[in-house]
This record gives structure tokens, sequence and C-alpha cells, in this order.
């Protein structure tokens, strides 16, 4: 049986590791982008972003098979029952050559549509072949990619971790020098789809060889619970990770065929750089987590209630600051970056900053979801996401002309319609037992106090002035003390505040000796 410091120790390797990981894949994938962009320009940049949005919506349902079948396989490996294990993998495998399957199938079918889902069709050589090696490549991304979960719930995931941070570089290494000395989109393509396979190939010899006898098993049976249970868990998954994916890949989809798919690789630009400060985000609010105490075995609704209010706050103090950071840093960073040509409007850069706000304040209630497993319980609410979005696109891109603003202005609406209040009302509901008016209270002075620090950062930065190097160390010196000023002035008698300060000096404290 193993001990709870050996489970300890193996859950910080797995969370240390996985930071790490994230943060190397994230550079690799930076710095290949930039190569990207100088080599192939931004009519490819758009083509890639666009075909990636397009299999995301065909895949999504990947997303609830792969995390319920890593909860599902927790029970079994505690007890040691190969038998289960070996059941659990075989129906793993199948789910996955079924989705493999439909997304080639469906892929393909999106073939004749290229030309409608491209406001004015690029003059890109072999497109329906470039989109094949795409289709192809998200095919291949599900041959038995399946046993990463079993290394990740037998406390392992350091092992993924690795193999996948080795191949991404290996990945970007090639790509790199595939653009550098040929400029050649296909082979980009080709290399992405090769390290894909030799990923997964050597990802399921380290599983067969810890858990020999489990995969490729043959005659194994889900026990009848098991199996509903799966069942249950897996739509509900489903469900709630529906919305996201199709908000988040349909507003690309839009921008490309009411736009143009240049636009798409400008927008996607931007998201990267959100993308970055999320994970970024994410890993702070994972790192102050476990001080809070046990999300889910807690046997007292008040100190659960305490604990989300404490990390509610945290979350606030992460996102608030980082979105202030983006209204000021954003387009003159992209300047520096990539150039003056790929910065996007004031108007649809602050739209992007609101979304990432409103996406990022989310993650407290989305923290509690997760643990206690409420995935049922807030399946509707996605699908009611998803519907808001699609159709406000359709009508502001449409009917008002809009263009990126419209795309997101529906993103921004359809959170607010539904995200922003109905994962809390669950979370309160179901896991707190208490109203709604605390949390709404917060979140409006959260709220405010973001606003207000965006503004003043902003009208200060600009103020100062500068440009190139010298803007984004202007806007970030200034920024900071405006930030730091707003938090403390409005938060200074916060008894969150103090229990902040306490964790960070504990974690400081722990780090220095």
């Amino acid at each position: 049986m193993t001990s709870v410091a050996t489970r300890t120790g193996k859950a910080v390797r797995n969370a240390g590791s996985a930071a790490v990981g994230q943060i190397l894949s994230t550079v690799f994938a930076f710095v290949t982008r930039t190569v990207f962009i100088y080599t192939l320009g931004a009519t490819y940049l758009g083509v890639n972003s666009l075909f990636t949005n397009v299999l995301a919506i065909l895949s999504f349902a990947e997303l609830g098979v792969g995390t319920a079948m890593t909860y599902a396989l927790y029970g079994p490996l505690a007890r040691d029952d190969k038998a289960q294990v070996a059941a659990l993998m075989g129906a793993y495998a199948k789910a996955y050559r079924v989705i493999g399957i439909t997304v080639a199938l469906v892929g393909a079918a999106v073939v004749p549509f290229l030309g409608v889902l491209m406001k004015g069709r690029p003059d890109i050589p072999d497109l329906v072949v470039l989109y094949l090696v795409y289709l192809g490549n998200s095919v291949l991304s599900y041959v038995i990619s399946y046993s990463r979960s079993l290394l990740i719930a037998s406390q392992n995931g350091h092992l993924d971790v690795l193999n996948r941070t080795g191949f991404a570089l290996v990945q970007a290494l090639l790509q790199i020098g595939a653009l550098v000395w040929t400029h050649s989109f296909l082979l980009y393509l080709v290399i992405q789809a090769a390290c894909q396979v030799a990923s997964n190939v050597a990802i399921t010899r380290q599983a067969h060889r810890l858990f020999p006898g489990v995969l490729f098993q043959k005659g194994t049976r889900l026990e009848p619970d098991v199996r509903r249970g799966l069942v249950r868990n897996v739509a509900g998954m489903v469900y709630s990770k529906l919305g996201s994916a199709a908000v988040s890949a349909s507003t690309s989809l839009f921008i490309s065929a009411f736009v143009g798919v240049v636009a798409v690789g400008l927008y996607s630009n931007y998201l990267m750089i959100t993308g970055i400060v999320n994970v970024v985000v994410a890993q702070g609010i994972a790192a102050v987590a476990p001080g809070l105490g046990n999300l889910t075995a807690t046997g007292s609704r008040e100190a659960s209630s305490v604990a989300f209010d404490r990390l509610f706050f945290m979350n606030f103090l992460l996102v608030g600051a980082s979105t202030a950071f983006l209204a000021v840093l954003l387009n003159p960073f992209i300047t520096v970056w990539v150039g003056a040509q790929y910065v996007l409007s004031w108007p649809v850069t602050m739209l992007i900053v609101v979304n990432f706000f409103l996406y990022g304040i989310r993650q407290t209630a989305i923290t509690y979801i997760n643990a206690c497993g409420l995935f049922w319980a807030i399946r509707y609410k996605s699908v009611a996401e998803a519907v808001i979005s699609v159709g406000l696109s359709t009508v502001l891109l449409t009917g008002f002309h809009l263009g990126i603003a419209g795309a997101l202005l529906s993103v921004t609406s359809s959170t607010i319609a539904t995200n922003l209040w109905w994962e809390p009302l669950v979370v309160m509901r179901r896991a707190l037992d208490r109203g709604m008016s605390r949390y709404l209270r917060d979140l409006i002075g959260y709220a405010l106090a973001t606003l207000v620090a965006t503004v003043g950062a902003v009208a200060v930065s600009a103020a100062l002035g500068g440009h190139g190097v010298i803007a984004l160390l202007v806007g970030t010196g200034s920024t900071a003390v405006v930030v730091t000023l707003v938090g403390w002035l409005a938060y200074r008698r916060s008894p969150h505040l103090a229990y902040a300060r306490d964790v960070v000096r504990t974690h400081l404290l722990r780090r220095t000796t």
C-alpha cells in the first residue's frame, strides 16, 4: 500500500514536472511561431490557425473521454485490480478508435466547404492537400495515445511530461530547420505528424513496461456499475467541454469566413500570448489551492466556503493584475515581436482583454466543479453557451458587419449570459450549500477594481509615452505601480489580503529554508 508520504512526494514531483514541461513547451511553441511568421507570413499563419480550429471542433468529444478514463482508473489501480485496469484500457482504446474514425470521416466531408470557411480563398498551392495532411495528423493523435492516461492515473505523470516535452523540443528544432531552409508548410506539417506518432509509440512502450499484460489485453469486460458510471461521466464531461470548444474554435471560423484568413492569423497571435498568461495564472492558482485545504473531502461546509472565498480573492489578484498588464503591453509587444502590421485595432484588443478577464475570473468555480465532479449538473450550461455564441456571431457578422469585434462580442455576451453566474450557482448549491449574494458582491467588486486599475494603467502608460522596447519597459513599470496602488487601496483591510500575504510568506520561507 502506498504511504501518504510517497503519494505526496509523487504529487509534488508530478506538479513540478508539469509546470516545467508546460513552460518549456510554451517556449518551444513561441519560438517556432516566430520563425513561422517571418518565413511564411500572415496568410499561412491564418490557414494554420483555421485548420487547427476546424479540427478542434471535430474532436471535442475526446476532452470528455480522456478525463473520465483517468478518473475511472484511480480505483482499480489503488486496488491493484489488473483485470479492471485492462478492461478500462480496452474500452479506452475502442473509444479512441471511434473518435479517430469519426474525425477522419467528418473532416473529409469538410473538404468541399473549405472555400466557404475562407473569405477570399488564399493563393496557397495545394490547399486541400495541406488540409488533408493536417486532418491525418489529427487522426494520428488518437493512435495508441490513450496509454498516457494510465501513467497519469498511476501517479507517473512526470513520465508523460518528459515524453511530451522531449518530443516538443525535437519537433520544434526540426520544424524551425524546415522553415528556414525550405519554407515548406507541407514539410512543417509532416514533421508534426511524425513527431506525434513517435511520441505515442514511445509512451505506449513505457506504459507497457510499467504495466505488463494490461495494454492490448483481450477478453476483459467492465463491471456493469463501472460501465454505467463511466458512460455518465463521459457524457457529463463532453457536455461541459462542448461550450468552450465550440466558442473558442467557432470564433476563428467566423472570422475566417467573414473577414479572412489573414485576420485569423493576427488574432491567433493574441490568443497565443493570452494563452501563455492563462498558463501562468493557472499554475499560480494550482500553487495556492493546496494551502486552502482539501476542496472535496472536507467535513465542514463552512470551511469549504471560506476556502472558496480565499481562492476567489487570490484568483482575482492574479487575473486582475494580468488584465491590466495585457491592456497596456499587448500591442507594444506584438509590434516589437513581429511588427506593426500584425497589430489589431484598439477596440478589438480591448475585447480580447475583456474576454481574458471573464475567462480567468471563472477559474475558482471551475476548480470546484472539477474537484467535486459536477460535470453532469452543469451540462446544459455548455449547450446554452454554444448556442448563444454562435447565434450572436451570425447576427453581428452578417447583419451588422462588425468583423473581428463582432465575433469577440459574441464570446463576451455568451460568457456573461451563462458561465459567469451558472457555474458558481451550481457550486454554491451543490458543493457549498449557500446563496449567491456573497459571490456576486465579490465578483462586482473585483470587476470594478480591475476596471479602475486597467484604465489607470493605460492612461499613465499613454501619458509617459515611448516606442518599441522603451514602451514595454515603461508600461511594465507604470502598470505594476498602478495595480499595486489600486489593490492596496481597495482591499487593504480585507482578511483575504492578509491571508494571501501569509500564504506568500509561508511559501517563500519554505523555499528559502
